[in-house]
């Protein structure tokens, strides 16, 4: 990986604790990019969202992935050019980290 290339979006990062059952969602952003890495750390389970558009108010595309406590790096393939992140809790507060780079 060119680490040059790897941008932060601190619009769709996330430090904080969530209270039960609340979502929190990220500013749209342009993409420039192809790939999405997510880096995750959570206390409690919750769900990873990154939706996906053509501008920055049609999500034509979404993706879902189940965060289990703990940690975990993923990458999301990016077809439109804007994206968001959302976290959406489960029934317990839970305290989140969430970063979101560009590559």
């Amino acid at each position: 990986m060119d680490l040059r290339r790897r941008l932060h979006c601190p619009n769709n990062s996330l430090r904080s604790t969530l209270s039960a059952s609340d979502t929190w969602t990220g500013v749209g952003q342009q993409a420039n990019a192809s790939v999405l890495e997510l880096s995750a750390h959570v206390a409690q389970n919750c769900t990873l969202v990154v939706q996906q558009g053509p501008d920055n108010s049609n999500w034509d595309y979404t993706s879902n992935s189940a965060l289990t406590a703990g940690s975990s790096l993923s990458q999301v393939r990016l077809y439109y050019q804007w994206f968001r992140v959302r976290v959406v809790n489960g029934g317990v507060s839970n305290a989140v980290v969430v970063d979101t780079f560009t590559l």
